[in-house]
């Protein structure tokens, strides 16, 4: 699997999505603190690969203000029950 440097990502994604209300950063996930705490956590297609998926959420709840918003996302399975398609 291709790795994908931090010093790359970082500053397209500022440059792309940035302004002075959203923050790009690189960390460990089960160490990062910030003593404000976050309005939204967003992550996407990452919890599946973690050793604990449980421990990493609460965490991440821990992080969020009162009131935060945490968005995730895993892949799922396709099935007849998630297609747009599906007769069932």
């Amino acid at each position: 699997m291709r790795q994908i440097s931090p010093k790359t990502v970082l500053p397209i994604a500022q440059e792309k999505y940035g302004n002075d209300s959203i923050k790009f950063l690189v960390s460990n996930a089960m160490e990062y603190t910030d003593k404000d705490g976050f309005d939204t956590i967003i992550s996407l297609e990452t919890i599946e690969h973690l050793p604990n998926p449980s421990g990493f959420i609460a965490h991440i709840m821990a992080l969020l203000k009162p009131g935060g918003m945490f968005i995730g996302s895993v892949p799922t399975p396709p099935h007849g029950g998630c297609q747009p398609t599906s007769s069932s």
